[in-house]
């Protein structure tokens, strides 16, 4: 399929079952490839399967060079830390997050990343994110991480790490799925 180069598109697939096109019903997935060289470094745009009723993918299909490219400093943007905790209840298999900052993953854990012995344990995972980036967080478990299977919970702080952070966003209860959005603005998060 030709698109017109620079041009800023989204990929959307859609499954009316909401249940994705993996796992339950077979090992079902997809794989979004820029070119037709798929083996080329940077030709996996995205993949994926496990999704619930939809999965977007932006992206800009930017302009090839016509020359050999030359090398220049790169600038400099101010970065902030983002951390994220999760304590996992009983059933952490059903338990999946990302994270996207200006449209692009940083983080992606889909259900059934942790095994059991993730078991009412914490995972912490810092990112470093510049400066005005729009970003979502997504928490996703059948049934929320709190409370019927243990007093699962996520934190999302600004700051290196969870002790020395700044507390933004937390939470647990919830159904199905939850979304946190937030702008990163002078090393603090703020919603969006």
């Amino acid at each position: 399929m030709g698109i017109q180069e620079n041009s800023r598109c989204e990929f959307v697939i859609i499954d009316s079952f909401g249940d994705g096109i993996c796992c339950d019903a077979g090992p079902g997935f997809y794989r979004l490839y820029y070119g037709t060289n798929t083996t080329a470094p940077g030709a996996l745009l995205a993949e994926g399967g496990e999704f619930e009723l939809e999965e977007r993918v932006d992206f800009v299909v930017a302009l090839r060079p016509t020359s050999t490219p030359t090398m220049s400093p790169a600038p400099t943007q101010p970065l902030t830390s983002i951390s994220i905790f999760i304590r996992f209840d009983e059933e952490p298999m059903y338990t999946g997050w990302a994270l996207r900052c200006d449209d692009t993953f940083l983080a992606h854990f889909p259900r059934e990343s942790y095994s059991e012995d993730f078991s009412l344990q914490s995972v912490t995972k810092t990112f470093l994110v510049v400066e005005g980036a729009v970003c979502d967080f997504f928490m996703v478990d059948y049934d929320g991480i709190c409370c019927d299977y243990g007093e699962g919970i996520y934190q999302i702080y600004s700051g290196d790490n969870v002790q020395g952070g700044v507390l933004f966003a937390e939470g647990g209860e919830f159904e199905s799925v939850e979304i946190v959005s937030f702008r990163v603005e002078q090393g603090q998060l703020v919603e969006v």
